[in-house]
Parts: structure tokens; sequence; C-alpha cells
């Protein structure tokens, strides 16, 4: 991490107008304009308006940073390394009037009927896009608010996995939504990153950024997808948050995860009691988008199938890509479930195109 740092400090100034990053510093602490006009804390720039008032929140640009050079590699992970001024946690300060929840089961409920409502009334019914700009001015948005204050007093620990599993898979998305319309949209990937490395809650007294969701907790405590060799586990041995790391990882929660971007899943409430049943049917829609051209032997997916390649690893004794391959085999339409059997059928090893990936904002 040290020998990344250094590396970075050097090389910032060389590539600095270079093709290969944007034109603003990549490692600046400005940080990008918040949706909510009353966070006092984030002046940097003016907040985003409704296309009927002026501004427009414009999608970022695609991009293919983790098939960048190791350089670009090195400081993309840096950018999921909280900076020196810390994570930015969202639910710490109580608002004026919000009744206190005292008790877990409650809480869980409450915290349901605040996320089935945010989504019901923001989401668009397929789940792809949200309103963000009438979700951050209303009451669903405040009251979902003072229930993530409680967050701090539930204990996690004391759920079963499936439970735990779909807890923190709702919890990541309600955080994605939460920074985005408190901090701002990320104007940018690596500020995209950034994002994921800060934005914060404080969960049964512990503090969970994005990263240390997805991957401490729902990936078993795996290192971020990144082509930089110095990339480490979110949790370190004696972390209080290791024994919340899941036993028996599932890939699958790759299609429930929304990180904000077009190219991710569609957004879902999930439920400990029905778990299995609703992450095969998520995996099941996103895998409508692949692509099979038996006749050339071609493969076309997503992104995501390359960056967690070794997720799918651990589910078969096969290597990438036929380890993805036979994963993705069975949640595929019948002719195309049939048409990648054939072609797997073969010794030679298929062609799998990965899609440039779309990170504008998901924002209606």
């Amino acid at each position: 991490e040290v020998l990344a740092m250094r590396c970075a400090a050097m090389v910032t100034s060389g590539l600095h107008g270079s093709s290969l990053l944007p034109p603003t510093p990549i490692l600046s602490h400005r940080p990008a304009s918040p949706l909510l006009p009353n966070n006092r804390r984030l002046t940097s720039s003016p907040p985003l308006r409704m296309s009927g008032g002026g501004e427009k929140i414009q999608p970022a640009p695609t991009s293919k940073t983790f098939e960048r050079p190791f350089l670009i590699g090195v400081l993309g992970y840096l950018q999921l390394l909280p900076r020196s001024t810390g994570l930015r946690v969202l639910n710490l300060e109580d608002p004026a009037g919000k009744r206190r929840i005292e008790y877990e089961g409650e809480l869980s409920a409450a915290l349901r009927r605040s996320i089935t409502q945010l989504y019901g009334r923001h989401l668009s019914e397929d789940g792809t896009e949200l309103d963000y700009m009438s979700m951050a001015t209303s009451e669903d948005y405040e009251g979902y608010k003072g229930l993530a204050m409680r967050l701090k007093d539930i204990d996690t620990s004391s759920m079963g996995e499936d439970d735990r599993v779909a807890f923190f898979i709702n919890v990541y998305n309600c955080l994605v939504i939460d920074a985005i319309i408190s901090l701002g949209q990320p104007k940018d990937l690596m500020s995209r990153l950034r994002m994921y490395a800060e934005a914060a809650y404080n969960i049964g007294g512990s503090t969970f950024s994005l990263n240390d969701i997805e991957n401490g907790v729902l990936r078993g405590n795996q290192s971020p997808p990144t082509v930089n060799p110095f990339a480490q586990k979110p949790f370190e041995e004696g972390d209080a948050r290791m024994k919340l790391v899941c036993k028996n990882p599932d890939p699958r929660i790759h299609f429930a995860l929304n990180c904000g971007a077009r190219g991710c899943p569609p957004i879902r409430f999930y439920r400990g009691e029905d778990l299995d049943a609703m992450l095969s049917t998520a995996t099941r829609a996103f895998c409508k988008s692949i692509e099979v051209d038996e006749a050339k032997r071609v493969v076309r997916m997503s992104q995501i199938f390359k960056w967690y390649d070794s997720d799918f690893e651990s589910h078969t004794s096969e290597k990438s890509p036929f380890s993805t391959l036979r994963f993705v085999e069975k949640y595929l339409d019948d002719d195309k479930r049939s048409a990648l059997s054939r072609v797997l059928e073969s010794d030679k090893v298929p062609e799998v195109v990965y899609q440039p990936y779309d990170w504008g904002l998901n924002s209606k």
C-alpha cells in the first residue's frame, strides 16, 4: 500500500493531461456537488436541479478502468482507501422530530416498510431508474433517514446468514442512493470509487463503507476487483466485523447489488426467507443480456463477470472463462442455454467478449 501511494505521488503530475486520466486531479479532496442544498458541509459547487429549473444530471461516460495498465490500477485502488478526511458516515446525527425505534424487530420491519415505500414511489417499475430529485425532497426519504439513524442499534450478528445477506444487500443499495443524494453524483469513475470507500453507515456500532459491505461481508472478505496487486482485504484479523463475513459467499449477490450506474442490475428489496429464489430470479434477469453466437463460438456478457471471475470459480473445479460460462449456463433462457452447452462441449476455449460498462447515473 505504501509503495502504491509513493508510486501514485511520483507519477500523478506526469500523467496529468494525458489520455489516461481525467483533466482534473484525480486525488483531489473536492467532493461532488450535493443534491440537497441544506448540506452545509459540501459547498464546492451548487446543487443539481431538476431539468425544469435548469441543470440536468449528466450521465458519466463509459469506462474500461479495470482493463487499464498497472499504474492506473494502482491509482484506482488508492481511490478505494479513505483519505485523511476519513469516512463519511451518513447516519450519525438524529434529525429533529424523528421517533426513536428501540427494538431490532421493530426496526427491521420499519426499514422494510420505508424502503419498499421509497422504491414504490421513486423507482421505475423495472428497477433500473431512480428519480433522485423527487426522492431527495420527499417525506419518504426523510422518514428513511430517521430509521437509518437507528442502524447503529441493530445486532446483525444474531441474524441467520440468509437474513444477514438480505439485510446487507438492502443496506448497500440504500447507502448508494443516500450517498448520491447527500454527497453528490460521482463525476467520473475515480470519484465513484472514492464514494465506495468513503460513504458509510454505522451498523451495530461498527462502521461499514460500501466497499466493506460488498467485499468484506458479502464476498467473504475478498480484496476488491482491480489490476493492482497491492489490493488488500477490507477486514484484518481481529477486526470485530469479521464475525459478520459470509462463510459461503454466493456469487449471485452481484446481480442484486446496485452501485448507482446504468450498467448495474435492477434494484429490488430482498427478504431473507425468500433469498435463494430472489437471487435466482435476479440472476436470470441479468443473464438475459448475454449473447451467444454459436457459429462463431463467441459469448458476449457484462464486465461484472470478468471483474468477479474468481467468485464464479469458487463454485466449480474449472477455471475462467469455463467456470463463469458453466455458472451462467443454468440461468439462461432455453435457446441460449442449448447453444452455450453445444459451444462448451468442444475442448476449444470459446471467445468471451466483455461489453463496455455503462457508468452513467441510473437516474430518470
